[in-house]
């Protein structure tokens, strides 16, 4: 896993705060501001279910003992959906920090889910396919039945999604002895998967072009940098390129690079496959990491690693828009500085709905057993990601902190629902 390390110096890449503590503060001023009962911010604040599993993989590469996480936040609105992550830096808190952005991201898009998300703590690098699936099994199996289309769905967050999304359900059908095409998400479409599993990629440039049009502009004239050269970064890059707009600046791990006049990025791509990273492009200027991103755009794109705009650089971005895609790659603080400044930060609350709204899709698919077309999949993206941002547009509340408000809208519909229900 990359970390904020990778991309950039410590000086700049700090951690501000534990991301569980930082939600727990955010959801507190919301539920003040929104003037909660204290019975229901109680309730908010705490989790309904924590589940820690050890699994014992007996000589599954360097583990002698894997442990699992599972926790589902809230399930008021409907079954808990949230992602699995397999990582051996991930902590308890931040799966509780996932579970509760899950709820209030779905809630932002109207989704009938509640949010919830787990962990195997491990490095699925330094395993064979044959250990992994193991592992992941073993998980799903320990969990028993927890995990189902009407009590938790998992949505895997690990490289090679789709296969490790097969192992999953596979496991749930063994435990209830049938399959659960709708308790996972992320899978083939031969097991009533999506026809197309970019729909982070899709959703994220529809809301660019949507943020974009309510200014008066287009985006065939703006110019963006991506940060993050992975399966996402890449996808997005690629088709922001296609779309007319002009790709700058991308980095990756390895390195960064520049071209103002715009870079190709199927010749990008094409040198990637080669190479296998960014370093040594020969058609763009290298630069480093902390210089691209405060290098001239109309947009700066963030899809490496969280703490990547903190504090310390947040004054020194130039972009008129941040559109961050991954979890936590503008702090706290540096969004704070970034809208002091009048740059719209596009939390990833609001700019990796695409993700939820897919899940949502293959989960309705799943028990249906009537597919979506891919048209009828761009189009839903696309509707929900302008409808979103449009709402936040008319919600109350005049400042320019979307993140602020993005939260305020999706706890006010968690709120709406425990009172119909109480």
């Amino acid at each position: 896993m990359i970390s904020a390390h990778d991309l950039l110096p410590p000086e700049i890449a700090e951690s501000e705060t534990d991301s569980y503590v930082e939600g727990m503060a955010e959801f507190e001023e919301a539920a003040q501001e929104l003037e909660l009962e204290p019975w229901m911010v109680d309730r908010l604040k705490n989790s309904e279910r924590e589940v820690t599993v050890n699994l014992a993989p007996a000589g599954v590469g360097e583990h002698s003992s894997v442990t699992g996480y599972r926790v589902l936040h809230n399930s008021v609105r409907g079954p808990g959906l949230g992602p699995l992550y397999i990582a051996s830096d991930i902590s308890l808190n931040r799966v509780r920090a996932a579970a509760m952005k899950a709820t209030w991201q779905c809630a932002l898009f109207d989704l009938p889910f509640g949010g919830s998300a787990g962990a195997l703590v491990c490095g699925p690098e330094g395993l064979s396919e044959a250990e992994l699936r193991w592992v992941v099994q073993a998980y799903m199996e320990k969990l028993g039945g927890m995990v189902g289309r009407f009590s938790d769905v998992v949505v895997p967050e690990a490289r090679g999604n789709c296969r490790i999304a097969t192992w999953m359900m596979d496991a749930c059908a063994r435990h209830a002895a049938l399959p659960d095409f709708a308790a996972v998400t992320g899978k083939p479409a031969a097991v009533w998967g999506l026809s197309t599993h970019a729909g982070a990629v899709t959703a994220a440039v529809a809301l660019l072009d949507e943020i974009v049009g309510g200014r008066g502009g287009d985006l065939k004239h703006q110019t963006v940098v991506v940060q993050g050269f992975g399966h996402l970064g890449a996808a997005i890059a690629k088709l922001l390129h296609s779309s007319g707009a002009r790709v700058v600046g991308l980095a990756d791990v390895s390195g960064a690079f520049y071209r103002e006049d715009g870079v190709d990025v199927p010749g990008v791509e094409s040198y990637f496959q080669r190479n296998q990273i960014l370093y040594g492009y020969p058609e763009a200027d290298a630069v480093c990491n902390a210089d691209l991103l405060e290098a001239p755009a109309d947009i700066l794109v963030l899809t490496a690693a969280e703490n990547q705009i903190t504090r310390t650089n947040a004054e020194h971005v130039r972009a008129g828009i941040v559109l961050e895609i991954a979890q936590n790659a503008v702090s706290a603080k540096g969004s704070e500085v970034l809208n002091e400044r009048g740059v719209l930060v596009v939390p990833e609350l609001v700019a990796n709905g695409g993700a939820v709204v897919a899940a949502f899709l293959e989960w309705t698919q799943g028990f249906r057993f009537s597919r979506f077309s891919e048209t009828e999949i761009q189009q839903t993206l696309k509707m929900r990601m302008a409808g979103c941002w449009r709402e936040l547009g008319q919600f109350s509340g005049g400042d320019r902190d979307i993140r602020a408000k993005a939260l305020r809208l999706a706890v006010s519909r968690v709120a709406e629902t425990m009172r119909a229900l109480a």
